[in-house]
C-alpha cells in the first residue's frame, strides 16, 4: 500500500491522502436503483423515494420513511410493485401545498405522472397529460412565475419544455437545436445568464464533436447555443451546474473517462474557464462517472463527492476558492456507486451520503467540522436579518435586487426580484441553503442554516 500511495502522488496532479471520512452501512435486503430525497413525511428528517428497477420491465416503487432523530430505523413500505416506468423519479411541489411530490415517467409511451403527497407521505397517482421524457428538472422556463418541466428522452434525442399555464396544465414545446444528434447522457436547467429565466446544460453521449453545449433562453421558446466542450472527452459521463467558487454564477462540472472531473467556470458574459479538478486515478475505462455536491467539513466550501467505477469514491475538498483547487481524499469503498445524493440524513448537522449499485448504503459522515453550526455570512458585503420566513437586508442601497435560494446540491429552490430590501424564502426543511444576493451596486452570498 505504501509503495501504490507513494506512485500515486508522484503521477497524480494533486494531493491524495487516505482518510476514514465516513462509515458506511448496508441496508440489508433493500435494493434500489433510482431515487429522490427529500422531507416527505414533514418530520423534519430526509426520506427517500425510490425505485428498484429487476431484469424485468416491471419496477418496484419503494418510501423509506426516516425514523429520526438518527438514520438507524427507516420504515420501508412498496408504494406500487409491477410498476412499468423508466427514467429517474423528480421531487418537488408541484400543487404548492407546501410538501414534497414525485414525477416519473409511465409505460412504453413515456406518460409522465405525479404522485401528490398528502403531506404525510401518503402518495395519489396522477396523470398529466404529458409525455416523451424520462428525466426531469423543474424550472421557471418562460419567467411568468410558476414553475415548468423539462425534460429529455435521451435514446430519441429529444429535448422538450413542459410550459405550466400556472394551474398545473401543461403545453408540450418541442426543444430544437442543431446540435441535438447524438444520445442525451446528462442534463441540468438552472438560470445560468442570471436573467431570470430557464436555461439549460446538455451533456451529449459522444467521443468527438460537441459534448457539453448550453442553452440560453432567449424567450419565445428560442435558445442560443453556446458550445462548451468540443472532442474534449473520450467519453462524457455526468455534466451538473453549481457555483463552486461563490461569486454567485452557475459554473459547469463534468466528469468523464480519460480526464478526471472538469469544471468550466463562469466569468460572466457567458464566457467559461477550464479548469481540471481530479485527474482520473485509475485505468479502468470508465473514470469517473456520478458526483455530488456538499459541504463536508462546515468550512463553507463547496466540496465533491466523485466516484471511480472500479475503485470507489473520493472526496474532493476545497482549499482555494481563486483559483479554484481541491485536495483529493479517498472516500467510501461502494463499487460501482450507481447514484450518490448528498443529505444530513441523521440529523446532526453535517452531510452524510446515500450510495446505490443495487445495494442501498448509507455513509455517515466523520469528517471533522470546521466551523459552528449556526447563521454565517459570506464575502462579509451582506448584513442581513431572518424574521420567520423573511429576509431583511440591512446595507444593500439599491431598491431592486434579483436573489436565487439554493439547497446544498445547487438546486434552485425558488428565486425572483424584489423592490425593496426584503422578501420571503419558502416553508423548507432544516438544512443548509446559499442564498445569492445580486443588485447594481453590491452581490454576495449568505449562508442560512435552519435548525
Amino acid at each position: 500500500m505504501k509503495v501504490f500511495k507513494i506512485v500515486f502522488i508522484i503521477l497524480c496532479s494533486i494531493p491524495f491522502l487516505y482518510s476514514q471520512d465516513f462509515s458506511t452501512k448496508v441496508f440489508d435486503n433493500y435494493y434500489i436503483d433510482e431515487y429522490t430525497v427529500k422531507d416527505f413525511d414533514n418530520d423534519g428528517d430526509l426520506d427517500i423515494f425510490g425505485i428498484d428497477f429487476p431484469f424485468s420491465l416491471d419496477a418496484t416503487l419503494y418510501l423509506f420513511l426516516n425514523e429520526a432523530p438518527f438514520f438507524s430505523a427507516v420504515k420501508k413500505d412498496i408504494l406500487y410493485s409491477k410498476y412499468t416506468c423508466s427514467g429517474k423519479p423528480y421531487s418537488f411541489d408541484i400543487d404548492n401545498d407546501g410538501d414534497f411530490d414525485v414525477i416519473l415517467a409511465k409505460g412504453d409511451s413515456l406518460n409522465i405522472v405525479v404522485f401528490i403527497n398528502d403531506g404525510k407521505a401518503k402518495f395519489t397517482e396522477k396523470r398529466l397529460n404529458i409525455s416523451g421524457s424520462d428525466n426531469f428538472n423543474v424550472i421557471d422556463i418562460d419567467n411568468d412565475g410558476d414553475l415548468d418541466i423539462m425534460g429529455v428522452n435521451r435514446q430519441s434525442k429529444k429535448i422538450n419544455a413542459y410550459i405550466n399555464d400556472g394551474t398545473n396544465n401543461y403545453t408540450t414545446n418541442q426543444i430544437s437545436v442543431s446540435t441535438l444528434n447524438k444520445t442525451i447522457v446528462s442534463f441540468k436547467a438552472d438560470d445560468i445568464d442570471g436573467d431570470g429565466d430557464g436555461d439549460f446544460c446538455i451533456g451529449y453521449g459522444s467521443f468527438f464533436d460537441e459534448q457539453i453545449v448550453l442553452l440560453i433562453n432567449k424567450d419565445q421558446n428560442k435558445f442560443d447555443t453556446i458550445i462548451i466542450s468540443k472532442d474534449d472527452f473520450k467519453s462524457l459521463n455526468k455534466i451538473d451546474l453549481i457555483d463552486l467558487n461563490k461569486d454567485s454564477k452557475l459554473d459547469i462540472v463534468g466528469s468523464n473517462s480519460n480526464d478526471g472531473l472538469v469544471a468550466w467556470v463562469n466569468k460572466g458574459s457567458n464566457k467559461f474557464e477550464r479548469i481540471k479538478l481530479a485527474a482520473y486515478p485509475g485505468s479502468s475505462g470508465y473514470g469517473f462517472t456520478e458526483f455530488t455536491f456538499g459541504d463536508f467539513n462546515s468550512d463553507s466550501n463547496i466540496d465533491i463527492i466523485v466516484a471511480d467505477f472500479g475503485r470507489g469514491t473520493y472526496r474532493l475538498s476545497q482549499t482555494s476558492k481563486s483559483p479554484l483547487q481541491f485536495d483529493i481524499i479517498k472516500g467510501p469503498g461502494q463499487t460501482p456507486a450507481n447514484v450518490i445524493v448528498a443529505g444530513d440524513m441523521d440529523g446532526d448537522k453535517d452531510v452524510d451520503l446515500l450510495i446505490s449499485n443495487g445495494d442501498f448504503w448509507y455513509a455517515e459522515n466523520n469528517i471533522k467540522q470546521l466551523t459552528d453550526i449556526s447563521d454565517v455570512q459570506f464575502n462579509d458585503n451582506i448584513d442581513y436579518s431572518k424574521i420567520g420566513n423573511k429576509i431583511i437586508l440591512q446595507n444593500v442601497i439599491d431598491q431592486t435586487i434579483s436573489y436565487r435560494v439554493s439547497n446544498i446540491f445547487g438546486e434552485t429552490i425558488i428565486e425572483g426580484a424584489s423592490n425593496g430590501h426584503e422578501f420571503e424564502i419558502p416553508n423548507v426543511p432544516f438544512g443548509i441553503y446559499f442564498i445569492s444576493i445580486r443588485s447594481a451596486n453590491k452581490n454576495g452570498v449568505i449562508k442560512l442554516i435552519l435548525d
